[in-house]
């Protein structure tokens, strides 16, 4: 079965996304260069990579975004602000777990 996500004429310019990706899971939309940016975790670096949305290219587009998340980067260009971006997606990673976490919990609680 494939997996259904948003085509790229759907996509938020700096949108934040749940992404089905290579790299990571969660990334910002990028117009110009229709991909997702996200943090890429490599041995001990941490820092901003680009994943092409799949609709451009089926070979080297390796990012399907399957949840717009309802939140937008405020950094209009997203790599002259590397530092403040990575530590804006990590908190938003932070959140989105918190969320999840929170349902999962409350879930458990009305099964019991």
């Amino acid at each position: 079965m494939e997996n259904k996500y948003l085509p790229v004429e759907k996509c938020i310019h700096r949108g934040l996304y749940i992404l089905d990706a290579r790299n990571f899971s969660l990334g910002i939309y990028d117009k110009k260069t229709k991909g997702f940016y996200g943090i890429r975790r490599k041995f001990d670096d941490i820092f901003l990579f680009l994943e092409i949305h799949y609709d451009m290219d089926d070979i080297f587009g390796t990012a399907k975004p399957i949840e717009y998340l309802n939140v937008q980067c405020l950094f209009e260009d997203i790599l002259k602000n590397e530092i403040y971006v990575i530590k804006w997606v990590k908190l938003q990673e932070k959140n989105f777990l918190k969320k999840q976490q929170k349902k999962s919990w409350q879930n458990k609680k009305n099964n019991v």
